[in-house]
């Protein structure tokens, strides 16, 4: 038996390696950072917090494609647009070189323990994570649990485990730019769900995931998550229903 943290890493098993599908169980990664027994337990950072800001969470390394990001902000200062700062929290890759020189607005903070994320992502516009590929995309649910906004892409694993609580944007700097304003503009309906499998304490195997039924693997399609408008549901306490 292979245990896969999604559906998606399932399949790149069954094509790549060439895996008996029938042989694969799917375990989602679990998150506790939502916790129905009361407010998950907050930091004090030592850094100053702007009002507004958007959030990177994710390890320094070209596949987490800050790079993009980069590209944004400078399409925003050609549009004479200012976009909220930029936090940027993780670590980078040893031998990884640097995005060049960053936007105005943009903060590397490292790495952060669990507490200042609990603090940062309800407060946070949105988390930004344009990544190129992930096997699952923790930082995606963490702040789905916590009620901020997602914006990432239609790739990977990332449909998903977003579903249609999530704000699909083609991998364009036009496409990112168009989605963070959206953002800025409408704030306070952004579309925040969390599914259920995701959330709790980990399971009897002590390893924070969730097993999922046995089901026929199959690829993901783009088209079959994008959310109809990620703005047409006002904040409610989803995650307590679904809980």
């Amino acid at each position: 038996m292979v245990v896969s943290i999604s559906r998606f890493s399932a399949d790149e098993a069954v094509e790549l390696l060439g895996l008996n599908p029938k042989k694969i169980e799917v375990i989602y990664l679990g998150c506790e950072f939502y916790n129905s027994n009361g407010p998950a337990r907050t930091g004090q950072p030592d850094f100053r917090v702007p009002p507004e800001f958007f959030l990177f969470v994710g390890s320094l390394e070209p596949g987490k494609n800050l790079q993009l990001l980069k590209e944004v902000y400078r399409l925003a200062e050609t549009k004479a647009k200012t976009l909220p700062p930029l936090l940027i929290i993780g670590a980078r890759w040893e031998g990884v070189g640097s995005e060049g020189l960053p936007p105005k607005g943009w903060h590397y903070l490292g790495r952060q323990p669990d507490e200042i994320l609990h603090y940062l992502y309800p407060r946070a516009l949105a988390l930004i994570f344009p990544s190129k590929y992930e096997g699952f995309g923790l930082p995606v649910i963490e702040a789905m649990s916590m009620k901020c906004p997602v914006v990432c892409s239609p790739v990977a694993s990332l449909p998903e485990v977003a579903g249609d609580a999530a704000l699909m944007s083609e991998q364009t700097p036009q496409s990112y730019f168009h989605a963070m304003v959206s953002l800025i503009s409408e704030r306070g309906f952004a579309r925040i769900s969390f599914k259920k499998e995701f959330s709790g304490p980990p399971d009897s195997r002590g390893n924070g995931a969730h097993r999922k039924p046995a089901k026929p693997i199959s690829k993901c399609s783009a088209q079959d998550n994008r959310p109809a408008s990620v703005f047409e549901c006002h904040l409610t306490d989803r995650i307590s229903e679904l809980l």
